[in-house]
């Protein structure tokens, strides 16, 4: 694809390059190409209106079918800007260079676009350093949470480090959380190599979640669909303790959520669905799924009781 420096942008082009940068056979040359025109004129504008609706057609369970024809895509793409200034009340678009830090403050996302075409959605409370070298894409996830869709280069693994993992990948789409101690990844498109400090190394299928310590790594199943549901304003737990829910909110919230009760924090609540668009409304979602009370102590402590 070669364009012209003098050409005025298009959404046409940007249908192009993300039809090119998503394909297996894309070259350096092309990538390098791309960044050039990135920088140009309004092309960021059009690409990140295209990406953002392609990205919407995937929460939409369209994540094996082929990019739309360019005529019908681009009768999408006034859709697909409106979609973009909704979601960017919430999330935030960098353009990634060479060797940049991302970070992002409580309550807030943002979706990194890398040279190479690939994603990255940093979740709330997350930091991610992303080196892109001649033989390979490099992520270290310092903290938080993050979902990658990485462009296929099979010439250049892209990895992902935390503190005790190391992820390898080709071209997939994967979710990995960094925690104190843990570190957990659920890939939703794909395979994926993990290795621990054990030097243990697995391999994960879409549908397939791992914890891994500093001693072992633990593989289960997990429905695909409610992988990094983050993503779409709403987070899912099912069959865990309220601890766990707890301390997952306080990475959202501005206050501090504390359940003095032992016995309560072991409580488990079968399902509850929360959604993130209203911070107070989520403890109300919590009060009727998980039989809890709530109240506000001070401006900065949420106090979470047994149900009156």
């Amino acid at each position: 694809m070669n364009r012209n420096s003098a050409s005025p942008s298009s959404p046409d082009e940007a249908i192009e390059w993300l039809a090119r940068l998503r394909a297996k056979d894309v070259t350096a040359a092309e990538r390098g190409e791309f960044a050039v025109w990135l920088s140009r004129g309004n092309n960021k504008v059009n690409f990140d209106a295209t990406l953002a609706l392609w990205e919407q057609l995937e929460v939409l369970g369209t994540l094996d079918v082929p990019i739309p024809n360019r005529s019908k895509l681009s009768r999408w793409l006034p859709l697909a800007t409106a979609a973009s200034l909704i979601l960017g009340l919430l999330m935030t678009v960098a353009y990634q260079n060479l060797g940049d830090e991302f970070n992002t403050a409580t309550g807030e996302q943002r979706r990194v676009v890398l040279q190479d075409g690939s994603t990255i959605h940093l979740n709330t409370n997350s930091t991610a350093t992303v080196r892109l070298e001649s033989d390979k894409r490099y992520v270290k996830l310092e903290s938080g949470e993050a979902y990658f869709n990485v462009s296929t280069d099979a010439e250049r693994p892209f990895v992902v480090s935390t503190e005790h993992a190391e992820i390898t990948v080709v071209g997939t789409a994967f979710d990995v959380h960094a925690m104190a101690g843990l570190t957990k990844v659920s890939v939703t498109e794909g395979l994926v190599t993990i290795q621990g400090d054990s030097q243990q190394v697995r391999r994960l299928s879409a549908g397939q979640q791992a914890l891994i310590s500093s001693s072992t790594t633990l593989v289960d199943d997990v429905e695909i669909d409610s992988i990094a549901t983050w993503r779409t304003g709403r987070l899912e737990y099912k069959n865990v303790t309220l601890a766990e829910i707890v301390a997952d909110l306080n990475r959202y919230l501005t206050k501090t959520i504390k359940i003095p009760d032992e016995t309560l924090q072991r409580q488990r609540c079968v399902t509850s669905v929360l959604q993130l668009e209203d911070r107070e409304a989520i403890l109300d979602g919590l009060k009727l799924t998980c039989n809890i009370s709530w109240k506000s102590l001070s401006d900065t402590i949420i106090l979470i009781t047994p149900a009156s």
